[in-house]
């Protein structure tokens, strides 16, 4: 049962690296985004 647990927890772990880096890696896209259409702006 033990095993069961530790790789529970594992898993666990996966999931909230995997949440953070989504997160992370939408924001940096949405702040490109932002910056080139900002640009995108002053031109015209």
């Amino acid at each position: 049962m033990p095993y069961f647990r530790i790789k529970q927890s594992l898993f666990g772990e996966q999931n909230e690296v995997k949440r953070v880096f989504v997160g992370v890696s939408l924001g940096l896209f949405r702040q490109s985004v932002s910056l080139r259409l900002n640009s995108f702006k002053m031109r015209f």
